[in-house]
């Protein structure tokens, strides 16, 4: 029996398991494994929580020879001591000191033995050299000499045979000019592959198209012939006869094919070497080359943090776009940050128009100079947000004729440069106020409003007694006037005169003429014949009323077969439909 080992193999005990016992039940759920002819270590412990964390103890390590369901066999106190443990006491394999001891002592062994042995690496060539194979096909390995030799055997290993010699003192292994046919240079290895260099893979030297990468020279291949055909991947060179060439130019090609529909090359024109084309075919269509540009080109300035333009910068095409793609992550003003700077300080300065995006789904307008941890510029006169179509100002908008509109205490204020300022806005829950910097009010046009004017008229003057309407001053605040119309500054209208404008026949509608049962401004005692509760002040169909009168006989109210039309407003309290419900209504439509 071999010890064998597993990773996070746990469980928990099933039912309590005493000092003598050997055979323990697992809760379900556990994942220990079946040693078969084999057996493994296994580590109960009792565990407690303390104020530094989890504390273990009373560790046992037993022997498991066998599992049968959820019943391990052991051995016990195979490190340790055998305690008694409760239910829910954890089990584990874990590694210890014992088997540590044993791996130790079974490697030593394993060393002292492999010392012993005779040809304990029988798989390799000794140093001194060696014959491998058969007569008719051997090599040898000769250390002292520094070669080795493969071919036919012979005790001269002359004429025919690969001479391969390593100098340790260039690190160069050499081959002795041999030609390789037919070679794959592979590495399955991706992680661990070692590049080739100055290697030289030549094909037949007398047809230009099957050469890759160099000639036997080390030159590139040349032909005069049509630049858009395939030839093979490699480098090669379109001479003077060579046609359809970038500009006309002569130059080197880096070509890359996979078959005649599919070429695609890079032409270096020898004229110039700042500049590329870049060409090629997808099937019978050959491109016209586009020149890829380069800072020459372009006559841009790349430094470690920009690129400089000498030039002015123009995009021609439909649908221009410039995008500046910041990042998603990092902080915000910094790495999520981007913007565009147009002034003569240069980038993020002071006398410059400064439009930032801060990462934080906001945009900034603004001028100075651009704080490097916020990206905001230090005078922002406006940000947005990219959520709602909202511009929140932060600074005063000039209007022309010298009017300035600013924020002011929760609300509005506009200024006039010659003649003060008004602020509109809601200071409280309570009002909308309004203050202007004269103390004084002027409107254009008639003055319209749904509410009353509250105040004790103090200093109302000039009044028009006739678009005074009920409830809007105090009479103790109208001196006495025998004219409904005044325009003293001294004296108003009084109660009496507004009880004889009330009177007269030129008064206003409010109110009713006198007239008969049924009429507008009249009333009636009614019962509300809906069982439904109105207050004071509603207003009902005089359908839904039944007039009641008295009887003669012992003054009882008493239905009326009088039905009213109109609107009436109920002047009491109406408790619905009984026949005791009697309330005062007045018609007032």
């Amino acid at each position: 029996m071999a010890e064998i080992y597993a990773n996070n193999v746990r469980g928990k005990l099933a039912e309590p398991f005493l000092a003598a016992d050997t055979r323990l039940t697992l809760q379900p759920g556990h994942n220990f494994i079946d040693p078969g002819n084999h057996w493994y270590r296994a580590t109960l412990f009792r565990w407690e929580y303390t104020s530094e964390g989890m504390r273990e103890f009373d560790h046992e390590v037993v022997k498991v020879t066998a599992l049968a369901g959820d019943v391990l066999t052991v051995e016990r106190a195979l490190e340790g001591t055998a305690y008694a443990y409760d239910p829910d006491t954890p089990i584990e394999l874990r590694m210890t000191a014992g088997a540590a001891s044993d791996i130790e002592a079974r490697a030593g062994q394993a060393l002292m033995e492999h010392e012993k042995a005779e040809n304990p690496h029988g798989q390799y060539v000794p140093r001194d050299g060696a014959d491998l194979g058969s007569n008719d096909l051997k090599a040898r390995l000769t250390h002292n000499n520094g070669y080795f030799y493969i071919g036919a055997y012979n005790s001269s290993y002359g004429t025919g045979q690969l001479r391969v010699y390593w100098n340790d003192k260039d690190k160069q292994l050499n081959m002795g000019g041999a030609e390789l046919r037919s070679v794959k240079v592979r590495n399955v290895d991706v992680t661990g592959r070692k590049p080739v260099t100055n290697l030289e893979l030549v094909g037949e030297t007398d047809i230009p198209g099957t050469v890759f990468a160099l000639r036997e020279d080390g030159t590139s291949p040349s032909f005069n012939a049509d630049v858009n055909a395939q030839r093979a991947s490699g480098f090669h060179y379109a001479n003077s006869g060579a046609t359809n060439k970038p500009e006309g130019a002569n130059g080197h090609l880096v070509w890359l094919s996979l078959g005649t529909a599919y070429n695609k090359f890079l032409f270096l024109p020898q004229n110039n070497a700042n500049r590329l084309f870049i060409g090629g075919n997808h099937g019978s269509n050959w491109s016209t080359p586009a020149e890829v540009w380069t800072t020459e080109n372009l006559d841009m300035k790349i430094t470690t943090d920009d690129i400089e333009f000498s030039d002015d910068l123009m995009i021609k095409k439909p649908n221009p776009w410039l995008t500046l793609n910041s990042r998603t992550g990092g902080a915000i003003g910094v790495e999520q940050c981007a913007g565009i700077s147009l002034g003569e300080s240069g980038k993020k300065g002071n006398a410059v128009l400064h439009l930032t995006y801060t990462g934080n789904g906001r945009g900034h307008i603004g001028m100075g100079t651009v704080d490097a941890e916020t990206g905001l510029p230090s005078n922002e006169a406006m940000e947005l947000y990219y959520q709602n179509r909202d511009v929140k100002f932060l600074g005063r908008l000039e209007l022309p004729l010298g009017v300035t509109l600013d924020g002011a205490t929760n609300g509005l204020k506009i200024s006039n440069s010659s003649n003060g300022d008004v602020e509109i806005g809601n200071r409280n829950t309570g009002y909308t106020h309004y203050h202007s910097s004269t103390g004084r009010h002027y409107f254009y046009g008639d003055i319209h409003a749904q509410g009353r004017h509250v105040g004790d008229g103090s200093r109302l003057t000039n009044l028009d007694a006739g678009n005074i309407k009920s409830g809007t001053i105090n009479f103790n605040r109208v001196p006495s006037t025998s004219s409904r119309f005044s325009t003293s500054t001294s004296h108003a209208l009084n109660a009496a005169a507004m009880n004889a404008h009330r009177t007269s026949g030129d008064h206003d509608d409010r109110y009713a003429p006198a007239s008969g049962f049924g009429a507008v401004g009249s009333y009636v005692l009614a019962q509300y014949m809906k069982n439904t509760q109105k207050l004071r002040g509603e207003a009902v169909p005089g359908s839904d009323l039944s007039p009641m009168f008295t009887a003669q006989n012992n003054g009882m109210f008493v239905s009326s077969s009088i039905r009213v039309s109109g609107t009436w407003m109920c002047m009491g309290r109406a408790e619905g439909s009984a026949q005791g419900n009697v309330t005062l209504w007045q018609r007032i439509s």
